[in-house]
């Protein structure tokens, strides 16, 4: 028990010689304290001045204003262009949980138990150690491998591999091939989300979640999150045992893996090496997400100099469908 409150002491220790954010400190009109912050956090380079860097943060907390000011509850409903964005990113966080991932990350030590794995605890400790390798591979390639070609793939995996063991929970009596069989599948499934699914459908909310409503997207897909883990979390254990399916849940998980595999074919375009500027008027101009990959804009959206000139391009793309939406 004492190892829990290890993480937590560190970190509160680690506050103590942290430096607020200058964004914080510019966006509460506290120059001085903004211009002290980046001369700490830039002590190692030598002669650093922060000037230019005071002035981006500024431009940033006037474009944030600029995108409050105009953003509302009420147009992520009325706004068709504004709702599209809504489901899309909303749709990642439950097509990333509704599949059932949730089963084997809060049960998978009772889940081993249960079909007769004699070292259940072995097998969770490698089922982390999978994470951590999927996860980094993940990281190593998450730019180079198209992010759609990734979800469709590593979800139909998970879709096979959910038949397969809720297949060979069809036999009353598991033998201990089956058990081992029934594990290894359930480590593709694993595998597969921690390549895919599992830092991708943040990746996606995220950049889904463009232009001036960008923070109330966000905050409704975050909710959307915990709600569907608490949701199969909940639901789990009562599917396994009070339903008796056992290893036959795995029939369930992939039903509602069809669900996460139709967002992902209707909803997720390849966003892989565009600006933000360019994901709003995929938006903006109603294009099919199958058609992002190949589509050219007809002026060049890529010659901007800064993120902070995209942030205003963005808003400006935003500023001129808005009176359009509003006459309707």
């Amino acid at each position: 028990m004492g190892l829990l409150v290890l993480l937590p002491i560190l970190m509160l220790a680690g506050l103590l010689i942290i430096p607020e954010s200058p964004a914080w400190y510019m966006s509460k009109d506290r120059n001085e304290g903004a211009e002290a912050a980046l001369r700490k956090i830039n002590r190692s380079q030598k002669g650093y001045e922060p000037s230019e860097d005071l002035k981006i943060l500024r431009e940033a907390v006037e474009t944030e204003r600029e995108q409050e000011a105009q953003s509302t509850w009420s147009s992520l409903l009325q706004d068709p262009i504004e709702r599209r964005k809504l489901i899309f990113a909303c749709g990642a966080m439950v097509a990333q949980q509704i599949n059932g991932i949730q089963f084997f990350y809060s049960y998978g030590v009772v889940f081993a138990q249960s079909i007769g794995i004699a070292q259940p605890f072995t097998i969770s400790l490698i089922t982390n150690v999978l994470q951590v390798i999927a996860c980094l591979a993940a990281v190593l390639l998450g730019n180079k491998v198209p992010r759609r070609i990734n979800l469709i793939v590593t979800t139909i995996m998970m879709f096979c591999a959910f038949l397969v063991v809720g297949g060979l929970g069809t036999h009353k009596v598991l033998s201990n091939g089956f058990s081992v069989t029934i594990v290894v599948f359930s480590y593709i499934i694993i595998c597969a989300f921690n390549f895919g699914l599992g830092p991708l459908a943040y990746a996606v909310a995220s950049e889904m979640s463009t232009g001036r409503n960008r923070n109330k997207i966000m905050s409704c897909a975050i909710v959307t999150f915990f709600f569907t883990v608490w949701v199969i979390s909940f639901t789990s254990p009562y599917l396994y045992y009070s339903a008796n399916l056992g290893p036959m849940l795995g029939f369930i998980y992939a039903g509602t893996t069809c669900i996460t595999l139709a967002y992902v074919w209707f909803c997720v375009g390849e966003t892989t090496g565009r600006s933000n500027l360019e994901i709003e008027l995929f938006f903006q101009q109603k294009i099919p997400v199958r058609q992002w990959k190949k589509h050219q804009f007809d002026h060049g959206v890529g010659s901007l100099g800064s993120n902070m000139d995209e942030e205003k391009a963005v808003l400006e793309v935003e500023e001129q469908s808005m009176p359009v939406v509003e006459s309707r």
